[in-house]
């Protein structure tokens, strides 16, 4: 007897616990919920209408603004801005202009806000406060083509510009 008293002493020594106080931190981030995309933007074509190559002799030389304008709207209340980051191949001649994949040679897209004094290049971001009685946010942009290299060729003109939109 005492030896299987002694047997189940010694065993219950052996898967006594031993506890530590540990802290688990864990975090996390609330994103601001997204506006819509309007159907009017998703998808949308600039169209920068027929240019002639002779108007672009020297590098720098551009045709005319084309304004066109991203929208967003049921934003909700809890947002008051919205940035857009605005991505896309940059020129191998011009970086801080869109490449144009059509087939014409010497020219890059050119986009700016609708005051033209600010110029978008690939990565680069613009921010708007959205309208807190109408919950709408909207974009006014301009685009063109440029001469890159002062020898535009005749041929199409197509440039892509990806949309990243975010809420604050």
């Amino acid at each position: 007897m005492k030896r299987k008293l002694i047997s189940a002493c010694f065993a219950c020594g052996i898967f006594m616990a031993h506890a530590d106080d540990v802290t688990i931190n864990v975090t996390g981030k609330i994103l601001a919920t997204p506006c819509v995309v309007d159907p009017g933007t998703v998808n949308q074509t600039v169209e920068l209408g027929q240019a002639i190559a002779t108007d672009f002799k020297q590098a720098g030389d551009a045709g005319k603004w084309k304004d066109f304008a991203l929208s967003l709207s049921r934003c909700p209340v809890t947002t008051t801005e919205s940035e857009v980051t605005f991505g896309g191949t940059p020129d191998n001649d011009a970086p801080d202009k869109f490449i144009n994949n059509g087939t014409s040679k010497g020219l890059a897209l050119e986009l700016a806000n609708r005051a033209h004094d600010t110029q978008f290049s690939p990565g680069s971001k613009m921010s708007v406060n959205v309208d807190s009685n109408a919950h709408t946010a909207l974009f006014p942009l301009s685009a063109r083509m440029v001469s890159t290299t002062g020898a535009a060729t005749g041929g199409t003109f197509a440039s892509v510009v990806q949309l990243t939109f975010t809420y604050h």
